[in-house]
């Protein structure tokens, strides 16, 4: 990339900048310069391009009117001829799109920063900017490990698009929704991989300023961002303060749509898991009952979700003594999860530590060691994972149990 470092300051890169988008739009390339300042949007942290124009959202734009059906190709080699962006391969990142990124030098980005023409349209370029983001995820789960890859390139410059985007006392709700929604993909993203504190430091700022984007704590879109707060104090042992923010949260969405709604459903099962992580078993019992029943009702035996709080509700008779009940319900969901979902997903490892456990307390060791070492066979490189180093550790003590025995 051409260095634009040393004797070239703001005023002399920013007329660069001009000179060199004048030649690309001579050479026919008129779109290589809002492509530019829509990158200048992104983090300074590799842009995964491919995907995200792949997304073809550009086309619909009222940024882009030349050329609006021709590939975005030629402008992006456009802009590395000249010294504007820098392609490279990422590497480790999964899928091959994945893997095609670009980079900006940091004076070229912030001089984009402040380019009239991306303040005049701000709104238009991070309609865009989301738009592209959200499309590019929208099929992948948050918290499936399978989807993790698209989510750990995408991840920064969602944070960096919403702090912008929310930063702004005028913002509107043609952005707010969708940066909202892209806030809490990105907190789910976030706490599925243990990132606890970034996710809050995303997240609980925005319930703090609801107000000021002139919506209340009890909006749908500021409920769904509560939440995954509750999850973040559940994942953290802070339990009290998981209790009290869900126990709201469920009450504010039974208002709205009911106990039974889904949306209920999710934050009345993180509800009831805070008191089971408190031991409360006897409390917890009845709710995660309920909705189990609720959960059923609503998706079927087999769906994710039902499977998550029937876990939860297994955990539970198991502490509370009814050791065959919850080894028989574990097993069931074991077989459903084996059948549906691959064998290494966090929640379906979870589900063998919690039948190994069931196994301990009738002293099948042997029989939970059996349960723990076929779990751990499917490790492969994600062997240094959480769930794999929980399996690793139940799997030592009873080592240790049978060695002193």
């Amino acid at each position: 990339m051409t260095d634009v470092s040393g004797p070239l300051g703001p005023d002399r890169t920013s007329s660069v900048l001009s000179m060199s988008l004048d030649l690309l739009r001579d050479r026919g390339m008129g779109n290589a310069a809002p492509l530019l300042k829509l990158f200048a949007c992104f983090s300074t942290a590799p842009i995964p391009y491919v995907v995200l124009l792949n997304t073809n959202q550009y086309k619909a734009s009222a940024l882009f009117t030349e050329d609006r059906g021709g590939s975005w190709s030629a402008a992006v080699e456009g802009l590395e001829q000249l010294g504007l962006v820098d392609i490279h391969s990422g590497r480790g990142v999964g899928a091959e799109e994945l893997s095609h990124v670009l980079s900006m030098h940091p004076l070229i980005y912030a001089t984009l920063r402040e380019d009239p023409e991306l303040k005049r349209h701000h709104d238009d370029y991070y309609e865009l900017a989301l738009s592209m983001l959200l499309t590019a995820v929208a099929g992948a789960n948050p918290d499936d490990p399978d989807s993790w890859p698209i989510w750990r390139v995408v991840t920064p410059h969602a944070l960096e698009i919403v702090r912008t985007v929310l930063s702004r006392p005028d913002t509107g709700p043609r952005l707010l929704t969708p940066v909202l929604q892209l806030a809490r993909k990105t907190g789910r993203y976030l706490i599925a991989t243990g990132l606890l504190k970034p996710a809050a430091e995303l997240l609980n700022p925005i319930v703090d300023a609801c107000e000021s984007f002139g919506i209340g704590v009890d909006d749908e879109r500021i409920l769904a961002i509560r939440h995954e707060v509750g999850r973040v104090a559940l994942e953290r042992g802070d339990l009290r303060v998981a209790e009290t923010e869900l126990w709201q949260v469920v009450e504010a969405r039974a208002a709205l749509h009911g106990m039974d709604h889904p949306e209920t459903l999710a934050s009345r099962h993180k509800h009831a898991r805070a008191i089971l992580e408190q031991h409360r078993w006897v409390e917890a019992e009845p709710l995660l009952r309920d909705v189990t029943d609720a959960e059923i009702r609503a998706w079927g035996p087999e769906h994710s979700d039902t499977m998550v709080v029937r876990h939860s509700l297994a955990r539970v008779k198991l502490h509370l003594g009814w050791v065959a009940e919850a080894e028989a319900m574990l097993r069931e969901i074991l077989v459903i999860r084996y059948r549906r979902w691959p064998r290494t997903t966090p929640e379906t490892l979870f589900v063998v530590r919690s039948l190994a456990q069931s196994l301990v307390e009738q002293d099948k060791l042997d029989e939970a060691e059996s349960v723990l070492r076929e779990a751990l066979a499917d490790a492969g490189d994600r062997a240094d994972a959480p769930e794999f180093q929980r399996l690793s550790l139940a799997l030592e003590r009873i080592v240790q149990v049978r060695q002193g025995a």
